[in-house]
């Protein structure tokens, strides 16, 4: 019996991911069929070019396609229209029939059809496969994306720096069970690409999670204790900005200090680097499930590479947990702490976390200038020794604006 004249019949509803699975199936198996035709071994690409003439780059490209486990991954190493022209003409040549070149042609053609459905052309299809994030091509082709998005906004906002640098440093409170905790960096040859480009460089504020699960503001203070009551949290040995550069602007919880106006290029590229202490910022172990302890670095000057280095002390609860990074989008969130740890503002983006070891950690970083005195110096003020300390760190080439990017430890209640 049919359906009731007033019910539809469910459609499977196709999705970009699984059309574009289907297209590459198709494309590896007719592939694999047109080098059979002409007894080719597909996993040796460089006796395929030597024998039959083909294109080296393209003989390896084809046994990329035919033998990838992830066949989505190797959607740049398909021809275009030309080199397929040429490959089928020289298989011809070598024995393939006009059916076997003629299913190849129908398989591309079927995949330039998932093409023009999802994405317009190859270079939306880019777009579409690096923001899904997940293979090595995709963080390639991401990084190149990132880059632009770089190069973009320096022209936009009108500044940019080398790198942005953020040294946490976690450590046993004096009182129960709390963790105090130092945040040092900021940006390196930083520099304004026109006259009029104020810019925002640090938030002098903290935010901890009280008993209740409410956002609490913990009291915050420069770790150089040498500079002028009132003024910014500098760490003058290690920066070149004048404190009279900087104009600070109240905000919840704080102050916000900002570049004032001043020279463009290279003649007016300054290094400048803060330091703040919040004691009691959080737990050692889990109140409720769920909890952690994270590093982060709010992100919203254009710059070429982010670094990330905590280190934690070895009697803390969480000293061998391997912290995870994750990059939140703060297009949202930048105002409204309350929301920053929301999972579903994740970004795919794919950041590298290096363990630099323990007692002590591996003090290198050679895009930061003095940067094994700087972690010393950290240290000093939070009265530790490096040696009682394992580290991580979280690395990313042009990172995205406005972001969160953190190391996450999930802590323990035990």
């Amino acid at each position: 019996m049919g359906p009731h004249p007033t019910e539809r019949t469910a459609v499977p509803v196709r999705g970009f991911e699984s059309d574009l699975l289907d297209a590459m199936d198709g494309c590896r198996s007719a592939f694999a069929e047109l080098l059979r035709a002409i007894g080719a071994d597909s996993r040796r690409p460089q006796d395929v070019c030597r024998r039959y003439g083909i294109n080296r780059n393209l003989a390896w490209k084809l046994s990329k396609i035919i033998h990838a486990d992830d066949v989505t991954s190797t959607v740049g190493h398909l021809p275009g229209a030309p080199g397929l022209r040429i490959l089928l003409d020289t298989c011809r040549r070598h024995g393939a029939s006009d059916a076997i070149c003629t299913r190849v042609e129908q398989a591309m053609d079927a995949f330039e059809s998932v093409v023009q459905t999802h994405a317009t052309d190859r270079a939306g299809l880019d777009v579409l496969l690096s923001s899904l994030g997940g293979s090595d091509d995709s963080a390639d082709v991401q990084e190149a994306s990132r880059r632009q998005a770089f190069l973009g906004n320096s022209a936009i906002w009108g500044v940019q720096a080398r790198i942005q640098l953020g040294i946490h440093v976690h450590v046993p409170s004096a009182l129960d069970d709390w963790v105090d905790a130092a945040a040092v960096g900021g940006l390196f040859d930083f520099r304004r690409l026109r006259h009029t480009a104020n810019w925002p460089l640090v938030r002098h504020q903290a935010f901890r999670r009280a008993i209740d699960g409410s956002l609490a503001v913990s009291s915050v203070v420069p770790l150089d204790p040498g500079g002028p009551d009132g003024g910014p949290p500098l760490v003058r040995a290690f920066s070149s900005v004048e404190p009279d550069a900087l104009s600070p602007i109240e905000v919840q919880g704080g102050t916000l200090w900002e570049m004032r106006e001043g020279p463009i290029g290279l003649t007016g590229t300054v290094d400048c680097v803060f330091g703040r202490r919040a004691d009691r910022i959080g737990r050692q172990r889990a109140q409720v499930d769920g909890d952690s302890a994270v590093a982060a670095v709010p992100i919203n000057t254009p710059c070429e590479k982010l670094q990330i280095d905590v280190f934690v002390h070895e009697d803390l609860a969480y000293a061998d947990v391997e912290p995870r990074a994750e990059i939140l989008s703060r297009l949202e969130t930048s105002s409204d702490p309350e929301l920053d740890g929301r999972r579903h503002y994740g970004l795919p983006v794919p950041a590298r976390v290096v363990d630099m070891g323990a007692a002590p950690p591996l003090l290198h970083a050679s895009d930061v200038p003095r940067y094994p005195e700087l972690v010393q110096w950290t240290l000093e003020r939070m009265g530790h020794d490096v040696k009682s300390f394992r580290a991580w760190r979280l690395s990313l080439t042009y990172p995205p604006i406005p972001a969160m990017p953190l190391l996450r430890f999930d802590l323990s209640q035990a």
